[in-house]
């Protein structure tokens, strides 16, 4: 229901060639959930490992579509890259942030389920 959903945003926290459909952790199927913007995790982070200052994050998110009043569910493939992406999202005030912990492994196991691939 997420999908359809204007109040929700979906976050893909993968690596641009997962989101355009490659499957490095043996996903079931590749691509990505429709409508999830690609942002990978590591991007939220400068070349010292750290995050970026609060304001470039807010930034980068907003230009992203993530923004602070929205429903933000993050996902990547098994639930540990999005689990750092909500706990940036938590840090930022983003009250309604979520992590789904079973992401693509379990996502793309129900061939029910759309996905699509694209480029980022």
């Amino acid at each position: 229901s997420a999908i359809s959903d204007p109040h929700v945003a979906l976050w893909d926290s993968r690596e641009p060639r997962e989101y355009a459909g490659e499957t490095p952790y043996r996903e079931a199927r590749g691509g990505h959930v429709p409508t999830a913007v690609g942002l990978h995790f590591a991007t939220l982070m400068g070349a010292d490992g750290r995050l970026l200052p609060e304001p470039e994050l807010r930034a980068l998110l907003s230009a992203h579509g993530l923004g602070p009043n929205q429903h933000v569910i993050a996902y990547c493939t098994g639930g540990v890259r999005s689990g750092f992406a909500y706990a940036v999202l938590r840090h930022l005030g983003y009250d309604s942030a979520a992590n789904y912990d079973g992401s693509m492994w379990q996502w793309s196991a129900d061939p029910s389920r759309p996905l699509e691939s694209a480029t980022p």
